[in-house]
């Protein structure tokens, strides 16, 4: 249960003010889903960097030397999400000419980039959860995480947990995080899954033990909330 194979956002901060790519850096590592793989300080550097590697979000200052954030943009044939970074509101017309995603205005506010990160994941984020039977024995679910889709077997998973647009599923592998909510998942999982708290749903298969206010899943004890508990019983009393 400690390998973790969440499959988080590789972004890159560009950025030729020193501050203004601390606070990138900073921020970019509070936000889940977000992993910075590089920064640059000159839009060459990015570019030559972009050719090779594959990212998938990028922030970046418009206002550099030598080659601006709007010009870097254009040079890409095929770019990531962009989010532009600019002391000056003039810009932003521009910015969207080039599709971005979003345009943050310096200083840029906690809670409108976090604002402007989940508008980036929920754009490239065509699948959540499905199911995929196989024969008439197993189940897998395909769960979206990131840029991979993940094929896990239902018996390989001992349960979920919500936190706010996110979810965390607990399998037998490690955990995947994916870009979706409990409410989203609970009407696409097949049956051996219950949901028993508005942030935990949990397999049936892997249930050990449980109590007027828990449950027990292998080493895990999970909140059992009153709002859930009649249909939890029941759903035992039919052994599904």
């Amino acid at each position: 249960m400690n390998n973790v194979m969440v499959q988080p956002f590789k972004t890159i901060a560009v950025e030729d003010e020193p501050m203004a790519l601390e606070v990138m850096v900073d921020y970019i590592g509070k936000v889940p889903g977000l992993e910075l793989v590089a920064t640059f300080r000159h839009g060459m550097h990015a570019l030559d960097y972009l050719r090779k590697h594959p990212v998938d979000l990028m922030f970046l200052d418009i206002n550099m030397p030598d080659l601006s954030g709007m010009e870097l943009a254009r040079l890409l044939q095929k770019p990531p999400k962009i989010i532009f970074t600019t002391a000056y509101s003039e810009y932003a017309v521009e910015g969207f000419e080039v599709e971005a995603v979003d345009y943050l205005l310096k200083p840029v506010d906690f809670a409108r980039f976090v604002k402007a990160c989940e508008r980036a994941m929920a754009q490239t984020k065509p699948l959540t959860t499905s199911v995929e039977p196989v024969g008439n024995e197993e189940t897998y679910l395909l769960i979206k995480s990131g840029t991979e889709t993940h094929k896990v077997s239902v018996d390989e998973v001992y349960f979920l947990e919500g936190s706010g647009n996110y979810v965390t599923y607990h399998t037998a592998k490690g955990k995947i995080m994916s870009l979706q909510t409990m409410k989203e998942l609970e009407a696409s999982l097949p049956a051996p899954f219950v949901r028993i708290h508005k942030s935990y749903i949990i397999n049936l298969k892997h249930l050990n033990s449980f109590e007027a206010h828990q449950v027990s899943i292998g080493k895990s004890k999970i909140p059992l909330s009153q709002a859930y508990r009649d249909s939890f019983f029941s759903r035992l009393r039919q052994g599904k």
